[in-house]
């Protein structure tokens, strides 16, 4: 009896995994991929508008840049290495050093709102290129 019923709590899982998962990985990478086109296109914006002194523009795109990396870890659940991704399996392998890039990023796009607050040009100019080598940094370890 006992037997019969971890063949059947195999099966259930499997079957679980093959229903639930795969779809919610499928959907978390176009999430995620959004989201990094998001970043992508809020770094630029924040450039363009240092050219032309746009402190609330800055501060409105470091904030979706922010809001991003709070929350971005979530978008790498386990099992969303399958697929149409680019993410690297160094992620699922060393998530805590994954979550520490996310959190650079995240510490530099909220000095970068304070220093575009306080309407310091110079100040949002390194922050901005710092904010960039986080980006870039992750990538470099993180992404295929």
């Amino acid at each position: 009896m006992k037997l019969r019923n971890v063949k059947t709590s195999k099966i259930l899982v499997i079957i679980m995994t093959v229903f639930f998962v795969t779809p919610v990985s499928a959907d978390v990478i176009s999430d995620r991929k959004n989201g990094f086109r998001d970043n992508s296109i809020a770094i630029r914006a924040i450039t363009k508008s240092i050219r032309n002194k746009d402190f609330q523009n800055i501060i409105e795109n470091a904030k979706k840049i922010e809001q991003w990396s709070i929350v971005m870890s979530e978008y790498f659940p386990i099992g969303s290495n399958q697929g149409n991704t680019n993410a690297s399996e160094n992620i699922w392998q060393d998530f805590d050093s994954f979550k520490l890039k996310i959190l650079d990023n995240t510490n530099t796009a909220q000095a970068l709102i304070l220093a575009a607050e306080s309407k310091n040009l110079s100040n949002v100019k390194q922050l901005t290129s710092e904010l960039g080598s986080t980006c870039q940094s992750c990538h470099m370890k993180f992404k295929r």
